[in-house]
């Protein structure tokens, strides 16, 4: 499991953007959005442009970082999951400090999120519950 820093076109030296070394690595992609105004249309356009590039995407996670939504956050998994084609898209919700700070409930929370058929694609056969001990 590598993590991107920035997003895609982040540079990470004098020739090459994040999405350079995803290629260049050959890893499918998990991307994880913010539910923010704009999600819709950062997250589409860095789909679109990882498609382009034959970057395999295992699918999006829409986290929602804080407890309460603003009215933009209300359609933004709905509207995802219709724009998005046949990657999967799911939501995180707001994960309380204790919950962040530990992995195992970190792990449960999201194998509520997440299916627990994709998680055990993603992350072999005992899912991420296996991997955060």
């Amino acid at each position: 499991l590598v993590e991107g820093a920035g997003g895609l076109m982040v540079p990470i030296n004098e020739k090459s953007l994040m999405i350079d070394l995803i290629s260049d690595l050959g890893y499918p992609v998990l991307l994880i959005a913010r539910s923010r105004l704009g999600t819709l249309n950062h997250t589409l356009l860095s789909l679109g442009t990882l498609q382009q590039r034959d970057i395999e995407v295992l699918g999006i996670i829409v986290s929602f970082s804080e407890s309460i939504g603003g009215p933009e956050e209300e359609f933004v998994v709905s509207d995802l999951k219709r724009f998005s084609g046949e990657v999967p898209v799911w939501n995180l919700p707001y994960l309380h400090k204790e919950l962040r700070e530990d992995p195992v409930k970190l792990a449960e929370s999201l194998a509520r999120s997440v299916p627990q058929a994709t998680l055990e694609r993603w992350f072999g056969t005992g899912g991420l519950h296996e991997k955060a001990e």
